[in-house]
């Protein structure tokens, strides 16, 4: 995950592998947690560990353009 969607859209641009689809959405700590870690290429990469049993797509929207 990243943090903002104008990185979100940049790795999807230079990483054709990834596809084009991006998704935003918001965690709160009912989902689980998240960190930042982050690396030179990737400053707001950040680390989803969700509880067990959340419905992990249900935070996300697909967003256009």
């Amino acid at each position: 995950m990243l943090r903002n969607l104008t990185d979100a859209k940049h790795l999807i641009r230079v990483n054709r592998r990834l596809g084009s689809v991006v998704y935003q959405g918001e965690l709160n700590t009912t989902h689980g947690r998240s960190k930042l870690t982050s690396s030179q290429t990737s400053p707001t990469h950040t680390t989803w560990w969700p509880v067990v049993d959340v419905d992990r797509a249900a935070p996300f929207k697909v967003v256009n353009g």
